[in-house]
């Protein structure tokens, strides 16, 4: 964290998180900081998940767990009229010597409406598949579902932008939703 315009930098914590796939800071309130944890590639890292801290980073709390030890945090976005609304994508990911796995059944995207007291599951797309989506399973829990980004549109808070892809790298979709998420074309 750096308070001098970056002159000087001081660690605020989650040292035991290996990566981070990003940092969202609430534009109405500095203190207020959500952090994707996305772990080590290689090895279990203790510090997997969403993170929120209210207090600047003297004190963090896991906001939304990964439901195994291969799933991180890779991308958050909030809502731009609602800082009480979070979006959030978890990837399931894992590499050793002999194999590569970027998805699998802990990849997903979720919202939390209360600052991140409770989540939901996003997946529920209305329209067809598209046709490169090989397994045909678009955004639910799937070994095939890989890492998700998410953004909500500055100008229209309901409007939500979503990416996926599988666990080879290719494209799985790109949907958008005018619900805030609670459905997906």
């Amino acid at each position: 964290k750096s308070t001098d315009g970056g002159q000087t930098w001081q660690n605020v914590g989650l040292t035991g998180s290996a990566a981070i796939g990003k940092i969202v800071v609430n534009p109405g309130n500095p203190n207020e900081v959500w952090v994707a944890a996305a772990g080590s590639i290689y090895t279990s890292s203790p510090q997997r998940g969403i993170y929120h801290t209210t207090d600047g980073g003297q004190t963090w709390q896991l906001a939304l767990a990964p439901p195994n030890a291969t799933t991180g945090g890779i991308d958050i976005a909030l809502d731009p009229a609602n800082p009480n609304r979070v979006y959030a994508a978890l990837w399931d990911h894992h590499r050793d010597p002999a194999a590569r796995t970027y998805g699998g059944v802990g990849s997903g995207l979720y919202r939390s409406d209360d600052d991140g007291a409770t989540w939901t599951r996003l997946q529920n797309i209305t329209t067809p598949l598209p046709s490169y989506d090989r397994a045909g399973t678009g955004l639910t829990s799937d070994a095939s579902l890989g890492r998700i980004g998410v953004a909500v549109a500055p100008t229209d808070p309901n409007r939500v932008y979503v990416v996926s892809g599988d666990t080879n790298g290719f494209d799985k979709g790109f949907f958008v939703s005018n619900d805030g998420g609670d459905s997906f074309q």
